[in-house]
């Protein structure tokens, strides 16, 4: 599936929520848990928590797009190709609901699971290559993530993605043996957590 198919999912989401309402509504009451473990301004603090979801989900695709374009001018694109796959499947079929019956609160978990898979497999690559995969940092941001989602589900996604990313780096040879310059040209706005966080939502400690 083409990337394409990704955003499209997450449109459909985002129109559905703008008639419904319900993530805000979900944020909103979950504002005063968050605020014990992020640093986040009182003023308007479940628009910035609304800000936060919908950059996170939406940076899924260009974390996509970054990897394979990487991936491809460093001849490397057959390793990788069934990381991206995954990701856009977990995008595409990870539901049991239609695609226009999607809503955010949906994708959140799946954009979790999706930027905890690569952050598995950059993981991996460091411990048998001795450098990173990719530079990027998503820690606080998926901190945050993980409390919206709720500590029911968060960790049993953390730990799909952890044994998924084993099986991927060791079963189907996800084993790079060279990484190019373009590796960290395409990764480098992906370093820099503040991009992702909306003013008045602050780094968790």
């Amino acid at each position: 599936m083409p990337v394409y198919d990704i955003r499209e999912v997450i449109a459909l989401a985002k129109k559905n929520e703008e008639n419904t309402g319900l993530l805000f509504d979900r944020l909103h009451w979950k504002v005063n848990h968050i605020q014990r473990t992020v640093p986040i301004v009182a003023e308007q603090a479940t628009t910035h928590l609304m800000a936060f979801v919908l950059a996170y989900i939406e940076h899924v695709p260009s974390m996509i797009d970054a990897l394979g374009d990487a991936a491809e001018a460093s001849g490397c694109l057959r390793q990788v190709a069934p990381l991206i796959n995954l990701v856009e499947d977990i995008f595409i079929y990870g539901s049991n609901r239609g695609t226009e019956e999607r809503d955010l609160e949906e994708l959140l978990s799946q954009a979790y699971l999706a930027h905890r898979l690569v952050e598995e497999i950059n993981s991996h690559f460091m411990q048998a290559q001795g450098e990173a995969l990719a530079s990027i940092d998503m820690a606080s941001a998926d901190l945050i993530a993980a409390h919206l989602i709720g500590e029911m589900i968060a960790p049993a996604l953390a730990d799909l993605a952890r044994d998924t990313a084993l099986s991927l780096f060791y079963e189907q040879g996800l084993k790079l043996h060279q990484i190019d310059d373009r590796w960290q040209q395409q990764w480098t706005h992906f370093a820099a957590l503040h991009e992702l966080l909306p003013p008045g939502l602050g780094a968790a400690h």
